[in-house]
């Protein structure tokens, strides 16, 4: 099993997808933009793993989310401007209390197809990960993570964060080293 630090997967990060070896039980595939690597932590291990990177209070995060959607579960996740990760059942549960939701990133999806009562994501790389939920339901779930991502960047988008705009970005930049010229 390989290690990866947080920091790249958190700017790289295409799909979290679990998956069962023969032989090493449930692991996690994860989709980066240069390559596909097979962790041994769970993929919701991983997505808290890159908040607590981030600096993002995950509760606090669901819960935005929960109000908005009026929803409890499978929430999507906006994390960074480039990065809302969108849960979707992936595999079938072996056992009971199995978790089988895996994670893709909205802003890596090109495609989506129906296959015979799943669905077929396709991602920038001609990566492909196979959801066991319903075409319809796949698209019900891409509609609720761009509502979320649009009040999500009106409320909590930091002005300084480069990926916003890189002319807001310099703009606030300038004002800030004004401020701290003044003072």
């Amino acid at each position: 099993m390989q290690k990866i630090p947080v920091e790249k997967m958190s700017s790289n990060l295409l799909a979290l997808q679990p998956q069962y070896l023969d032989g090493i039980g449930k692991v996690t595939k994860v989709y980066l933009n240069d390559e596909i690597l097979i962790l041994k932590n769970k993929p919701d291990t991983l997505v808290t793993n890159i908040a607590g990177y981030l600096g993002t209070d995950l509760a606090a995060l669901k819960k935005f989310c929960s109000h908005r959607l009026a929803a409890k579960n499978s929430l999507p996740l906006p994390l960074t401007p480039s990065l809302l990760l969108i849960p979707l059942r992936m595999i079938k549960p072996k056992f009971a209390n199995d978790r089988a939701t895996g994670y893709i990133n909205l802003f890596a999806i090109e495609d989506i197809q129906e296959r015979k009562g799943s669905t077929a994501i396709i991602l920038t790389g001609n990566n492909e990960v196979m959801s066991t939920q319903k075409f319809k339901t796949v698209k019900i779930h891409l509609v609720y993570a761009r509502l979320i991502y649009r009040e999500w960047q009106s409320h909590y988008i930091n002005p300084y964060v480069k990926e916003v705009d890189e002319t807001l970005y310099n703009t606030a930049k300038l004002d800030l080293i004004r401020k701290l010229m003044e003072s």
